[in-house]
């Protein structure tokens, strides 16, 4: 996700660093014209040559089609950044399922949710540790978090079992072996 340049025009506004900056979207999101920046298709494993610092990410890595979110993160991981930072990310807080998909009706997509437990040990046989998290937008009152609302799907009933889900933010570090 991305592809609007957010997180690049954000950076740009407060650094005077150069960056190589590449975006992995939706195929034909694109928003910022800059040298620095490259845009990928989604539906494309991407292959980057350099050294990854950061790969930030938000709730369009949930974004399936079909696909597991665990193959998403399996190719997050490939790029053995130093950090990972998954913002806006959608997760189940209890529940008896470790992944399911739902369905949200106004934008004809599926999306792949995953419990946090499962999420936070997968990411931990990555090689990451969990350095920081908390809720998107955080509200004092837990009941005042914002929910993610599911929707049964054209492709079946979301079970009735899943839990909570939030939107919640992740900091990960990589985990360097010596």
């Amino acid at each position: 996700g991305g592809g609007g340049g957010k997180g690049y025009t954000t950076l740009k506004h407060y650094t005077n660093r150069n960056y190589d900056y590449n975006i992995i979207d939706l195929p034909g999101v694109s928003g910022v014209v800059s040298p620095e920046v490259k845009y990928f298709n989604s539906n494309e494993r991407i292959q980057v040559d350099r050294e990854v610092d950061v790969y930030f990410t938000d709730a369009t890595f949930y974004l399936t089609k079909g696909r597991s979110f665990l193959k998403n993160i399996d190719e997050a991981c490939s790029h053995n950044s130093l950090y990972m930072i998954f913002h806006r990310n959608i997760i189940c807080e209890g529940g008896e399922h470790d992944s399911f998909y739902t369905y949200v009706p106004a934008f004809g997509h599926r999306y792949n949710i995953l419990k946090e437990d499962y999420f936070l040990q997968i990411m931990k046989s990555n090689n990451y540790e969990l350095i920081e998290s908390d809720y998107t937008l955080t509200r004092p009152d837990p009941e005042e978090r914002i929910r993610f609302a599911i929707h049964d799907s054209p492709y079946g009933p979301v079970p009735s079992d899943v839990g909570q889900i939030f939107y919640k933010q992740y900091i990960f570090k990589k985990i360097r072996k010596v």
